[in-house]
């Protein structure tokens, strides 16, 4: 495909923008024309789609990139580039640029962007991205776009992901969403979309059947929730606080009954109750209802809801006292009902929940007798409003050291047995997946951190000649040449990698990406095979990939350490089976496991004191783990323990014979 038969197709984009957009496509152009790119031969792109996506995203970068919008032009401090731009205009292909994840084909698939300084206006040219992209993220940035300048999301009909929140989007309504029927994710909170949800000539939610999350919280949508949005079949978690929105909250009652998470917090709903059909949401972990003008009291029914992990009910005028079925929320991290009418006390099975040392309630807030509050609570680590807490705890709590990260993200692959390719956020406790080069699966039985929130991490992304980009946290452990599992910030481009194969493969790219989600599947062999790449299920949280105690380094690696560490869990799912296992696995308000949680904070502990008392403490908790795993290895394998039997029967024999002589 020659530069004029390429730049004649895309000349209608050309022909309907302003000057400022003429600027940027010439400077796209001139780079199209002039730099080499890998996908074309002479002055020839081996197929017209590599053409067009360079062209596209030359656009994005000559357009963002050290240009101003008129929400920006109030700054007075200098333009300043983007932060991140490796490889963007360069010679190097298109899949080695900053942010940019591509298909076997080379072919664009995924843009992460978000806090990457991108200004000015979004260029409608994206649109030529849009047969074969399915993930982007530009959130929190102050790159705009206004009215018609919205075209290009219209286009995007392969889009699964679409995060634009924190951003100076503009518009009267939402912009045509209606044709993005593969979204699972949309988030457009904190732009400056506006007015009634309800278009006239188009029902925008109306073929959004696997919208899953939908966040539009902190614009303005005068008039009730439409029930477009009550309608969507697969919704998990709505997020639509601070929106303007009016009438009755018992809309509530028509939402999905999968539902996972809601927050309507703020917003200018009538006064009542809480909703009765919070009750059917079996699968509910977060319930956000703050200063909604709720009154009544607090239902005993909401002690039903067993995967209950946060309430926030603060700001309203709840009366009553407070249901002892609290207590049934074995999950619950956060529970704040402060600032409202409670009477009564705090009931002692609750305060027993969070003075549980093992437990995973950490907020616990009302308003207590002891600052002139009406609820007798001696156990609540808040008790006057504002309270300032989070997962971890409130302001005044002695904090809990981190847990560190060993976490892979949702959109990194596995092969999982009789399923085929899967993406980590779908896996299920159970799933047999590709563990080693020997082509053995396992199952998974359990995960030491399992978190689907919108909450964003920072992760790297590690490309090879022909891994896609496995995605993993820093710490994480990832197979080298020779078999040494090291963590993942310690590789380096040209750097070899153990592949499924058995062969090793050269690392080409290593980029730093956010993801919502964090997921770390335990398998027996403590290995699993993540985007073609031979990967351990654990973490090191120190610097080196081997233990260390008070300074002196432990001739033992982070990976051999995990997979005694999980002596104990392995050995009792399988006592019980994995579906009883899978009953009690918790998380908290991360997503850590609770068989992760409370050891890994003994362990850092530990690893703070002297070398005297690290020494002993951690020779005997290890060798009291050694011997869990010999029994593991008992019960799982007969075939070893028979072979253990015979050579201690032999041993006798011989001792016995010579004994003799």
């Amino acid at each position: 495909m020659t530069f004029c038969r390429l730049f004649a197709i895309i000349s209608i984009l050309s022909a309907i923008n302003t000057a400022f957009a003429q600027q940027y496509q010439a400077q796209a152009r001139t780079f199209v024309e002039s730099d080499p790119s890998p996908y074309r031969s002479g002055n020839v792109f081996i197929d017209l789609y590599y053409g067009s996506q360079r062209y596209a995203l030359a656009c994005l970068f000559f357009a963002t990139n050290l240009t101003s919008n008129k929400y920006m032009e109030t700054d007075e401090a200098p333009l300043e580039p983007w932060e991140v731009a490796t490889n963007w205009t360069s010679e190097v292909g298109e899949c080695d640029w900053y942010g940019v994840t591509c298909d076997d084909g080379n072919f664009v698939t995924g843009i992460d962007l978000s806090g990457n300084n991108l200004g000015g206006t979004f260029p409608n040219e994206f649109s030529l991205l849009g047969s074969t992209l399915n993930y982007l993220d530009i959130s929190n940035n102050p790159t705009a776009s206004f009215g018609g300048g919205n075209f290009w999301i219209s286009e995007m009909v392969y889009l699964t992901h679409l995060d634009l929140h924190n951003t100076n989007f503009d518009g009267r309504g939402l912009p045509d969403i209606s044709e993005l029927v593969q979204l699972k994710y949309l988030d457009l909170s904190f732009t400056y979309f506006w007015y009634n949800l309800d278009r006239p000539d188009k029902n925008l939610f109306a073929n959004l059947d696997q919208l899953e999350t939908l966040d539009i919280s902190g614009n303005s949508y005068p008039g009730p929730v439409p029930a477009s949005i009550l309608n969507l079949p697969s919704l998990k978690k709505l997020y639509i606080y601070d929106s303007d929105f009016t009438g009755s909250m018992d809309f509530i009652n028509d939402l999905p009954t999968d539902l996972v998470e809601i927050w309507a917090d703020g917003n200018f709903w009538d006064e009542g109750p809480l909703p009765t059909g919070i009750r059917q949401f079996s699968n509910l972990k977060g319930l956000s209802l703050t200063n909604t003008g709720r009154t009544g009291t607090i239902p005993a029914g909401l002690g039903d809801l067993q995967e209950l992990q946060r309430v926030w009910l603060y700001g309203n005028s709840l009366v009553g006292t407070i249901p002892g079925e609290i207590s049934n929320l074995d999950k619950l991290i956060i529970f704040q009902v402060e600032d409202n009418l409670l009477l009564g006390s705090m009931p002692d099975e609750v305060c027993e929940l969070f003075d549980n040392p093992f437990g995973l309630l950490k907020v616990l807030a009302s308003d207590c007798t002891t600052s002139g509050g009406s609820v007798n609570c001696p156990c609540c680590n808040c008790c006057e409003a504002p309270c300032d807490c989070d997962s971890g705890g409130c302001a005044g709590d002695e904090p809990s050291p981190p847990t560190g990260g060993f976490c892979f993200s949702g959109e990194s692959t596995v092969d999982v047995l009789n399923k085929g390719t899967v993406k980590m956020e779908d896996l299920k406790i159970g799933d047999k997946v590709l563990v080693g080069v020997d082509g053995k699966y396992e199952p998974i039985y359990s995960f030491g951190h399992f978190d689907t929130s919108v909450v964003k991490t920072e992760f790297l992304q590690i490309r090879t000649s022909t891994s896609s980009g496995l995605e993993m946290t820093p710490n994480h452990l990832i197979f080298m040449q020779g078999n040494e599992a090291v963590p993942a910030s310690s590789i380096k481009v040209g750097d070899k990698v153990m592949m499924a194969s058995g062969k090793t493969d050269t690392v080409v790219s290593i980029q730093e990406v956010k993801r919502t989600g964090i997921f770390a599947p335990f398998t027996s062999s403590g290995t699993i095979v993540t985007n073609g790449i031979l990967s351990s299920s654990f973490a090191t949280i120190q610097k080196s990939h081997y233990v260390s105690l008070g300074g002196f380094e432990v001739p033992l690696t982070y990976h051999q350490l995990g997979v005694v560490f999980e002596s104990p869990h392995r050995l009792l799912c399988h006592l019980w089976g994995l579906d009883e296992c899978a009953r009690y696995e918790r998380y908290d308000e991360g997503g850590t496991s609770q068989w992760v949680e409370k050891p890994m904070v003994a362990f850092q502990w530990l690893l703070e004191q002297n070398i005297v008392v690290s020494g002993i403490l951690f020779f005997i908790s290890f060798a009291f783990l050694c011997m869990i795993n010999l029994i593991e290895m008992l019960v799982v394998s007969p075939v070893y323990a028979m072979c253990l039997m015979a050579a201690f029967v032999a041993d006798r024999r011989r001792r016995r014979v010579n004994k003799m002589l």
